[in-house]
């Protein structure tokens, strides 16, 4: 697979999970949760908005530098990171369940990041 291409898909579902965070908080978070106490509604949709925009700026990252960057040892660079860091992601969701912070490790992040980590080591490394 060809580095940019990587980058590109990388960064695109990326965005586009990060809007979904972004755009609606209270829905994602009680799509995960279940109901929320009223009390704790703005809190929890506040961090989902600092987590969608974190996860947009990696989405950015990968974006802008599938079109600014050329060298393969720089793409490839930034892919293996990115990549190393989408592990990380689906790392911290899994020690959330095991510390009991969370009822259950919700599916869609365990295949998703997963997933793109492996596009972006293929494209790293193929």
């Amino acid at each position: 697979m060809d580095d940019i291409i990587a980058m590109q898909i990388i960064g695109a579902v990326l965005f586009l999970l990060a809007t979904v965070k972004m755009v609606n908080p209270v829905k994602f978070n009680e799509s995960i949760f279940g109901e929320i106490p009223e009390a704790e509604v703005a809190k929890l949709a506040s961090m989902r908005m600092v987590l969608g925009g974190t996860v947009m700026a990696i989405s950015l990252i990968n974006l802008i530098c599938s079109f600014m960057v050329s060298s393969g040892e720089a793409t490839e660079a930034i892919l293996i990171s990115t990549s190393v860091g989408l592990l990380v992601f689906c790392g911290s969701i899994i020690a959330s369940k095991l510390r009991g912070f969370i009822d259950h490790i919700p599916v869609p992040p365990m295949v998703v990041l997963p997933v793109l980590a492996i596009i972006g080591f293929v494209g790293a490394y193929v």
